[in-house]
């Protein structure tokens, strides 16, 4: 029952309604005198939070009922984003949102979906949210199947009711004990997103006095409005200037596609320019041919005169440095390191071993020593390695030689095929002017005779040895006879008629 105003201290003689007003629960209906003694902290000492919860943990024990208190307004968008994050964050299943209109007619429901749960919003109810206005004066949701929450407006008065109705689940008894934390969350939620007010604070405020009171409600509402003013005008702002931006992306693209069509224009324009202007030249350049061929057909002289020009020139170009290319030169490194190493080793055996020889023949003529199978074997290692030494060093000789001389043919090769190139067009001017000059032709003896030895060389070169051949004559050519062992232990000795018998076959094949 509720306490009376004349009482001095409502929060002794009646904690329940103080607490739930000091609290903004609105929790009606529920009369906790006989819990009084569990109640006994002051609300004053006691966070209003804490406060709330133990009430409301103390309530739901007992029983389900309805919890109601006063929020401040909210936009009719702002009130529904509220309430759906409030359900969401306290873990439970929002079903059924349904929206009463202030202006009458049948309420309005958001479809789900059936995967996600995620609720849908219509067209129509898209528009009354656009609006930043109060158009819905409820709000209803459907929370786990069984409770029910609703946000009220009342026109006359600067706040809106909350009325969280649990009577649903006293059907279900101990069967939905589970929802307790989630109901508890729920309200904290609710409490921390909206902005609850409490009228017996504002009565406190007042200290009695009804006029005060409303000053105090009035102000509460204006401040209120003045909220939703600056959201509205954030929403307008943000709007407009969204509305700006695209109106200037579309002026912006608009402007772009006709600078592009433009550019576009004026490219095909001047593509079509080059191709009449290259057109034109072709058919120029076309013109010119045909007339160089008819020059040419009527006067063969020029081009041929032309084409010995170009010949000399590139012949002269190429006399200025002859020589091989880059590949082939180095080609020829490996031999040269290689006769260059034997020369080198053959060299340093034979000084070697004529220093031995030389300290021996000494030694012989002092009497000091006789003649030992180690004089003999020195000397023979002289005699080999003096050998080695002056057929490898033939051999390079030669073969450089034979080298650079080739060399020097190919270079004056190519200085008489220049001066054959002069005498060959010599011969046909002179034939030609012989011709139109005269009713007869060149006679042919002349004509023999002027172009004798015409782009022809002698072939006169020297024979070439087998490098086998001469490393083995520069070896064995003192020697009066040698023996060779053939594969299978069959040993040969040929003598120097022998050995030039066999160097004649070689010859010959």
């Amino acid at each position: 029952m509720p306490c009376s105003p004349a009482q001095a201290s409502p929060h002794r003689a009646c904690p329940a309604l103080y607490g739930v007003a000091s609290m903004r629960l609105g929790l009606l209906g529920v009369l906790v005198a006989s819990n009084a003694s569990g109640l006994s902290a002051s609300p004053r000492t006691v966070s209003p939070v804490v406060y709330g919860q133990k009430l409301f943990t103390q309530y739901i024990s007992m029983t389900w009922s309805a919890i109601n208190f006063k929020v401040v307004k909210k936009t009719d968008e702002a009130a529904f984003i509220a309430l759906n994050e409030a359900a969401v964050k306290a873990g439970m299943k929002v079903t059924r949102p349904n929206f009463g209109l202030a202006i009458g007619g049948r309420p309005l429901e958001a479809a789900q979906d059936k995967m996600t749960g995620e609720v849908i919003l219509s067209e129509e109810i898209q528009s009354l949210f656009s609006a930043q206005g109060y158009l819905i004066n409820r709000f209803g949701f459907t929370l786990s199947d069984h409770a029910s929450l609703e946000l009220l407006r009342d026109a006359d008065s600067p706040f809106d009711s909350i009325k969280l109705d649990l009577s649903g689940l006293n059907t279900y008894g101990v069967n939905v004990e589970y929802l307790r934390p989630q109901l508890v969350e729920l309200h904290k939620v609710l409490r921390e997103i909206f902005t609850p007010q409490d009228i017996s604070l504002l009565k406190a405020k007042a200290g009695g006095d009804v006029e005060i009171q409303k000053h105090y409600e009035i102000r509460e509402a204006e401040i209120s409005r003045l909220e939703s003013m600056v959201a509205r005008a954030t929403s307008e702002v943000t709007s407009e200037a969204l509305r700006v931006r695209n109106s200037l992306e579309e002026e912006f693209r608009k402007r772009n596609e006709t600078l592009l069509r433009e550019v576009e224009e004026m490219r095909t324009s001047l593509a079509a320019d080059n191709n009449q202007k290259r057109a034109e030249l072709a058919e120029r350049e076309a013109a010119l041919q045909e007339r160089l061929k008819e020059v040419d057909n009527k006067e063969s002289r020029h081009a041929r005169r032309r084409l010995r020009q170009d010949l000399k020139e590139e012949l002269a170009r190429r006399s200025e440095k002859f020589e091989l290319t880059k590949g082939t030169r180095s080609l020829r490194t490996p031999i040269n390191v290689f006769l260059l190493v034997l020369v080198f080793v053959f060299g340093l055996g034979f000084a070697a071993y004529s220093y031995i020889g030389i300290e021996e023949l000494a030694a012989l003529r002092a009497g000091q020593s006789i003649v030992t199978p180690s004089v003999i074997a020195s000397s023979i290692k002289q005699l080999i390695f003096g050998a080695a030494f002056t057929g490898t060093a033939v051999f390079f000789i030669r073969w450089n030689t034979r080298w650079f001389q080739a060399h020097a043919d190919e270079e004056f090769r190519q200085k008489r095929f220049h001066l054959d190139l002069d005498r060959a067009s010599w011969v046909v001017e002179m034939a030609m002017e012989w011709k139109e000059g005269g009713t007869t032709e060149i006679p042919m003896e002349l004509l023999n005779q002027l172009t004798a030895n015409l782009f022809e060389e002698p072939v006169a070169k020297e024979e070439l040895y087998h490098p086998a051949e001469q490393l083995a004559s520069a070896i064995l050519g003192a020697s009066a006879e040698t023996s060779v062992e053939l594969p299978g232990g069959t040993k040969v000795r040929l003598d120097r008629k022998s050995m030039k018998e066999l160097s004649k076959r070689q010859k010959g094949q």
